[in-house]
Order: structure tokens, then C-alpha cells, then sequence
């Protein structure tokens, strides 16, 4: 009797530390795996010994279709913290992720190829899918803002640092963060840290929300600190929306996980709304702004919501 009683209150305790989880049940129920590319911004630090340290803003800009696969397009803003001058990349970088194989490839647009970008399925032992010489060592659980997730530690072949007499051997790593990339640069698998620089990813959003914050970062030089706060308020102010190519759209999607329905927040009048799933294919299309998806299966889906002005809003929600 006393060993029923043991595994009852074992039990009853998994189910109360579950239920009071800050987690959503769909992270709890997928915790080995959460998606990277419904994110809508990274935002990463870059700080030299020498000046200038400069801000690297990836912005999610919707999505979309080529050989029949779901591709979200990545654009890129960067700030000079020198001279406090920011300007927008005009290249725009394509990726896919496959949530089911815990995979994200990037698209070669130079010979309209696929090559793999991170590969969430590595076990401790693999290599790196670009550069083989990484062995991943381990696998760990870092909890931020809340949220569980994995972190991937790769290290690299030993070598020789520095000159006779201060000579040693060292070694260089990587981290992975499950729904964040790499923490360096997030669309930079293979990037590492150098001695002579320091580079974070220091915050992500998804929508208006932040999902991941680094904390402060920075101090190189003795002279600067970022945070996500102070760095998003300059990005805002230099930025502003004047680029429309890059600025987000002022509509949204709400729940971005749900098992009934979504609504589309902040759009004028709605002629047509489309669902895609991340293979491309329609499932489902209406004409209102609030979305019945309880038949959908599970799974990442695409919203494509076009207004009577010509706008037309692209964005991703989770379907439990």
C-alpha cells in the first residue's frame, strides 16, 4: 500500500507542476521540438574591440512559394552604433523549415537549390550538416522567458592559439537554441565565436510579443551595454516604417497557437483570406476575420489575408 501511495503523490505532482507550467500545453506536448520561422524578428549585437559595434535586425517578411514548398523570406536591417546610422539590406534571404523532420533549409538563390541550414534531429555524437569538423557534445535545457528549449553545443577540432611563448591549444563552439538559430547570428548556423569580437543574439519577437531575451550584453570597449529594450527603442527610432519592403504589416494574427480559431487584428475591410499549409497547398478560404480552423489537422499553417485597399497581410499560426 505504501509504494501505491508513493506513485499517486508522484503522479498527482507531475500533473500539478504541468498544469501551473508557464509553458502552453502545445509546448509542453511538443517540448522536443519548437518551430523557428513563425518568429517575426532576431535582433543580434555584433561588438569589436575596435569600433564600431553594429545591431543586425532579421525580419520575417511573409512568405513565399517556389517548386510547390512554403519559403518565408528574411530581410535584414543594420545599425551603426558609431554614428547611430541605419539602412535596410536589399538582399532578401529564403528559408523553409520542416516541422516534422525538426529541419530548416535555405534556398541557394544563385542555383535554385536547397542546402540545409539546422538540423533539430542531431543526436550527441553527429556533425555539423555544413562544416563536418563540429561534433555536437551535448544537449541541454535552457529556460527563458519562460519557454523550454534545447540548446545544441558543437565544438570544433583542436588547434594551436597565439605565438611561442604564450602558445595554447583551443578549440572553437557553437550553440543551437531551439527556436532561435544560432545564438550568434540566427541565420548563420556554422558562425562561431572569435576572439577578437563578440556577437548575440540578444532578443526575439513574435509579433509584438517578446519571446526570447539575452539579458544585457556587450562591454567590450568598456563604453556600451545592450538590451533588448534599449536596443528595439534606437531600431524604432532610426528605422521607423518608412521602408515598406521591410516595415511589418500592421495586421496580425491572434491566437498564434490555437484549436478553434483566429482572428485577423488590426486590417480594414477583408476581400479574401486564404490558408496554406507548409507544403502550399489551399485547405481552407473565407472572406471574414475571424477563422474557424478546428478541422485543420496539426500543424504550421500560412494565413494570406488580402484587404479592399490592395494590403496584404502574410503570417503563421500553430494549429494544436
Amino acid at each position: 500500500m505504501k509504494k501505491l501511495n508513493t506513485i499517486f503523490f508522484i503522479l498527482f505532482t507531475a500533473i500539478a507542476v504541468a498544469q501551473n507550467s508557464p509553458l502552453t500545453k502545445f509546448e509542453i506536448g511538443q517540448r522536443l521540438y519548437l518551430p523557428m520561422l513563425i518568429n517575426s524578428s532576431w535582433t543580434c549585437v555584433s561588438e569589436y574591440l575596435e569600433p564600431p559595434a553594429w545591431v543586425y535586425i532579421y525580419y520575417n517578411l511573409g512568405d513565399t512559394i517556389i517548386n510547390s514548398k512554403n519559403y518565408v523570406k528574411i530581410g535584414k536591417a543594420n545599425i551603426d552604433m558609431e554614428d547611430k546610422h541605419a539602412s535596410y539590406d536589399n538582399r532578401i534571404e529564403l528559408f523553409r523549415e520542416e516541422v516534422s523532420t525538426r529541419r530548416i533549409y535555405r534556398y541557394l538563390q544563385y542555383n535554385q537549390t536547397e542546402q540545409l541550414e539546422y538540423d533539430f534531429s542531431l543526436r550527441v555524437g553527429d556533425t555539423l550538416p555544413v562544416y563536418g569538423n563540429y561534433v555536437l557534445k551535448k544537449i541541454s535545457t535552457t529556460v527563458n522567458l519562460g519557454r523550454a528549449r534545447r540548446e545544441f553545443l558543437f565544438v570544433g577540432d583542436e588547434y594551436m592559439m597565439g605565438t611561442a611563448p604564450y602558445a595554447y591549444l583551443t578549440r572553437d563552439s557553437l550553440v543551437w537554441i531551439e527556436g532561435i538559430g544560432n545564438c550568434l547570428e540566427p541565420f548563420n548556423s556554422t558562425l562561431h565565436q572569435s576572439a577578437q569580437w563578440g556577437r548575440q543574439v540578444i532578443c526575439v519577437k513574435r509579433e509584438d510579443e517578446t519571446i526570447y531575451d539575452y539579458g544585457t550584453f556587450g562591454g567590450l570597449r568598456g563604453d556600451q551595454h545592450f538590451t533588448c529594450s534599449n536596443i528595439n527603442q534606437l531600431a524604432d527610432s532610426l528605422l521607423g516604417t518608412s521602408n515598406e519592403s521591410i516595415a511589418a504589416s500592421k495586421g496580425y494574427v491572434v491566437p498564434s497557437v490555437t484549436t478553434s480559431t483566429i482572428k485577423l487584428i488590426g486590417l480594414e475591410a477583408v476581400q479574401n483570406v486564404t490558408i496554406y499549409n507548409l507544403n502550399g497547398q489551399m485547405v481552407l478560404q473565407c472572406m471574414t476575420t475571424e477563422i474557424d480552423v478546428s478541422a485543420l489537422s496539426a500543424g504550421v499553417y500560412v494565413v494570406q489575408a488580402q484587404t479592399a485597399g490592395g494590403n496584404i497581410l502574410q503570417s503563421k499560426f500553430i494549429k494544436q
